[in-house]
């Protein structure tokens, strides 16, 4: 409630569009978090691996003047690839996922002040995406996550370690955006 009349109160004063750019992605980090929760995995790497994909995107953009679309391109394909190992890790080595998520958070953190010598790395130019449209991919995402999480935490099926098409509680309109548990 008070989180509402703070973003009302800040409406009335013209700050709105600054509240929606720096919920955003805040958001993005929260709705990775909220289902890795669900399936019943705790991803703790998650906070870490956006850190160093910011400062990957970045790296790409200041230091080998590729476009800023390149860079995030390439960051997403860099993001996954890292939760594909930790995947591997995990089912493998049949390691907890907690244990291989943390050390994930650790080799990302480590990374993240390697490639910026703890220092802050300015691009030239700011983005030009609008807040609202931001804050719009976080809403999508969220309530994508949600629709495909459904049900998820009542203490059968995957939650408990089965797949989630096995339980039958996988919303078939969210199919397509369910990419593993």
């Amino acid at each position: 409630m008070l989180g509402l009349g703070m973003v009302l109160f800040a409406a009335f004063g013209g700050h709105l569009l600054n509240i929606l750019a720096s919920a955003a992605p805040l958001g993005l980090v929260a709705v990775a978090l909220s289902l890795s929760m669900r399936a019943g995995t705790p991803n703790l790497a998650v906070g870490s691996v956006s850190a160093l994909s910011g400062v990957l995107i970045a790296s790409v953009v200041v230091v080998l003047g590729m476009p800023l679309v390149v860079g995030v391109l390439l960051v997403m394909l860099l993001a996954a690839l890292s939760g594909l190992v930790m995947g591997a890790f995990t089912v493998l080595l049949e390691a907890p996922a907690w244990a291989v998520t943390l050390a994930a958070a650790v080799v990302c953190d480590a990374l993240s002040l390697g490639f910026t010598q703890a220092r802050t790395i300015l691009l030239p130019e700011a983005p030009s995406i609008s807040s609202v449209v931001g804050f719009a991919v976080f809403a999508v995402v969220s309530v994508a996550g949600g629709c495909c999480g459904r049900g998820a935490s009542s203490g059968s099926g995957w939650a408990r370690g089965g797949s989630a098409l096995s339980s039958g509680r996988l919303d078939p309109v969210c199919l397509p955006l369910w990419v593993g548990s």
